[in-house]
């Protein structure tokens, strides 16, 4: 698979997504992950502290307009590649999205961060009209024992926006895992389990 990772509002989980994603999708091919934030290199930082990164784990810093040219002369070598896109990086998520199909938006089920959601699915259909680029929100940072997800699907599904109905839980082990190679994936399995199966609300 070749999926960006990106939501141009910053602060919803992008790099631990795209990492954790990275290292499930290890698990089944090689895989390369583009680092493609220019202000903060947290994916290539991560797993630059982390001893035992995977092997057949590449991860690289591209960003700027030669993004896609140099990633296109990268990807074929690998089974699934995996951008991380930063917040506010309308130009690397373009570029991002020109070689890969897959978008996922992960958001948290705030009424802020559901406000900016539309902003990057515009910004992927620009791109849809001329490379095609599947787009879906990934609901990340929610909060056990509440209704802000369950009110937040129904939004997304009355707006017609594709959710992932798997979600990721706001715990400290995520915080916690920076700089390592967790055990466990923990609620990503079930993302990365969906993602191959291709099941989502709103479609």
């Amino acid at each position: 698979m070749r999926i960006t990772v990106a939501n141009l509002k910053g602060g919803v989980g992008k790099t631990t997504t795209s990492v954790m994603l990275a290292l499930g999708f290890a698990k089944h091919g090689r895989t390369l992950l583009i680092d493609a934030d220019p202000k903060q290199s947290s994916a290539l930082e991560w797993a630059g502290l982390a001893d035992d990164w995977p092997l057949n784990c590449s991860v690289v810093a591209i960003s700027g307009k030669g993004l896609a040219q140099r990633a296109a002369s990268l990807v074929d070598d690998y089974e699934h590649v995996i951008i991380d896109c930063g917040a506010k990086s309308s130009l690397e998520t373009r570029q991002a999205l020109m070689v890969t199909d897959q978008l996922i938006v992960p958001a948290s089920p705030r009424a802020l961060d559901i406000v900016e959601i539309p902003t990057t699915f515009t910004l992927a259909a620009e791109i849809d009209a001329v490379s095609p680029v599947d787009a879906v929100v990934l609901l990340t940072q929610v909060r056990a024992a509440t209704r802000s997800s369950v009110d937040v699907r129904a939004v997304l599904l009355e707006r017609d926006i594709p959710t992932l109905r798997s979600q990721v839980r706001l715990r400290e082990a995520f915080a916690g895992a920076y700089g390592t190679v967790p055990d466990s994936l923990m609620d990503y399995d079930d993302v990365l389990t969906e993602l191959i199966g291709g099941e989502k609300d709103g479609r």
